[in-house]
């Protein structure tokens, strides 16, 4: 998803949301599309009762950053995740931000595969369970950054 950058770069996801499911897959990247993704490195963001739920897997367990309050009004919702690290934060409509850290020691997640939107082929095999579907709904301004929100990203320099 992100270029190979340093272990503790940030990494960001923007993107803005509308829909009224409660649960799926907003956005996925993890295994291959034939494999089992139970216990593999991934880095998501899904809705579980409504709330944004940012999740991601270094290879020492799983962090789980939940939004507040739902966003399955049917209405826009601009989202903002972060990882650096273990660390990892979701921010919706510019409220409160919400943080969070995966446990263990491993600081780079290590995806690999098709970067998914809204769904997935064979989605709970893909997500080893984590989400059933995708959701219904709109998504749409999606950017991936190698910086924190507002930064330019880091491009490692060459040596010579």
């Amino acid at each position: 998803m992100f270029a190979r950058s340093r272990p503790d770069a940030p990494e960001t996801i923007e993107l803005e949301v509308r829909t009224t499911s409660s649960s799926g897959i907003i956005l996925w990247q993890g295994v291959e599309e034939h494999e089992h993704g139970k216990a593999k490195d991934f880095i998501s963001l899904g809705l579980k009762e409504g709330h944004l739920l940012f999740s991601y897997q270094l290879g020492s367990g799983e962090a789980n950053i939940m939004s507040e309050d739902p966003v399955n009004d049917g209405e826009w919702h601009k989202v903002t995740a972060v990882r650096a690290g273990r660390d990892g934060s979701i921010q919706v409509d510019g409220e409160e931000m919400v943080t969070g850290q995966s446990p263990g020691k491993n600081v780079m997640v290590n995806t690999k595969g098709n970067i998914y939107l809204g769904g997935a082929p064979n989605t709970k095999t893909l997500t080893g369970g984590k989400y059933p579907s995708g959701i219904t709904g709109c998504i749409k301004n999606v950017v991936l950054l190698n910086a924190r929100p507002g930064e330019h990203p880091h491009h490692p320099r060459s040596e010579e």
